[in-house]
């Protein structure tokens, strides 16, 4: 690899990422994934060696014959292809910021659009179905309480597995504001405030596992729990709770499915997304956004069941508005999480 090429991608990876940007490990290797599918790229198609690459290869027509190549060849999706292409941009302006020589390279590849992929559908928990799940949880057991104390603090605070994971101890406040620091992507901390029937099931289960310092949840080997302990831990309720309710069998429950229902119970009781987009992390309200189609469709079948009951209910020889109080305690309770 050309010097002056691999002593900027070093100092990307290893410096500016982790230290100056503050990205995870996992975000580091993306953006490293990305630039390395597009060298051997250059070098498979272009007929060079990987020596023989240069940043003056990182043109717009290069770099759009590699994004079509993942598409059109690999198979890759948008997503994919959109991430690699964050990738290439990140590193080539970063490359601009230090030597100005280079501002052009990066200053043409902002010429490529991220191409806009089809919305995926966001799965989420009724109420009744999430109830069932945190029911299907075996408190006379011991583990049981770990795992519902597990479930319930990634329902409340909304937090993603990576986030649920990393928590200690030190970042609980028992306090007159209880709240759960959070340290979320690009090392970015939150404070998420929790109720009242969180703190009293953390309270116990510290003192049940007699937790002192360090991570809040471990695995049976006194570790940090990884993400697939986690997952396991879900998908073995979601099994159970499925065995009574039928819909939660058609849903593919994982814990940022947890997540999401936290958001869209948030949305349906009115909260506004700013709030909400606060409450999860989101850089951009955009992607806070994503909620807004699920619960419109929620909201018009709780209104299609809302008339149900209203007109089943009311006697034929009587005005359906007669009784207003009544009518609109039934239309609250529609919407009580």
């Amino acid at each position: 690899m050309n010097k002056e090429l691999y002593k900027h991608l070093e100092m990307y990876l290893i410096k500016h990422l982790p230290l100056e940007r503050g990205f995870s490990d996992k975000t580091v290797e993306s953006y490293y994934t990305s630039i390395k599918q597009f060298l051997n790229f250059i070098a498979k198609n272009k007929n060079k060696t990987i020596r023989e690459i240069s940043l003056l290869d990182f043109t717009l027509e290069n770099v759009g014959d590699f994004l079509n190549h993942l598409e059109e060849v690999v198979g890759n999706s948008v997503t994919t292809r959109n991430l690699r292409l964050a990738g290439i941009v990140s590193f080539c302006k970063y490359v601009g910021d230090v030597e100005v020589k280079y501002i052009n390279i990066s200053n043409n590849l902002s010429k490529i659009r991220f191409k806009k992929s089809d919305s995926k559908k966001v799965e989420f928990l009724t109420v009744e179905e999430y109830q069932e799940l945190i029911k299907s949880v075996d408190l006379t057991e011991k583990i049981g309480l770990k795992h519902y104390v597990l479930i319930n603090v990634l329902y409340d605070t909304g937090a993603r597995v990576s986030e649920l994971i990393n928590m200690s101890i030190e970042d609980i406040n028992f306090g007159i504001e209880n709240s759960i620091r959070i340290i979320g992507k690009g090392n970015k901390h939150r404070l998420v405030y929790i109720n009242k029937h969180s703190v009293k099931l953390l309270k116990k289960y510290i003192e049940r596992f007699n937790i002192t310092s360090g991570c809040l949840f471990k695995n049976n080997s006194n570790n940090k729990m990884t993400r697939f302990g986690v997952e396991y831990i879900i998908k073995k309720y979601h099994q159970i709770a499925s065995v009574n309710i039928e819909s939660l069998k058609n849903k593919n429950v994982t814990p940022h499915t947890l997540r999401h229902t936290k958001a869209c119970h948030f949305l349906i009781n009115g909260t506004s997304l700013p709030v909400i987009q606060r409450f999860l992390g989101h850089e951009s309200i955009t992607t806070t956004e994503i909620y807004l189609d699920v619960t419109s469709d929620v909201i018009i079948k709780a209104v299609e069941k809302a008339g149900d009951l209203i007109f089943n209910n009311t006697n034929q020889n009587s005005k359906v508005w007669e009784n207003e109080k009544n009518l609109i305690d039934k239309l609250n309770n529609l919407f009580k999480i």
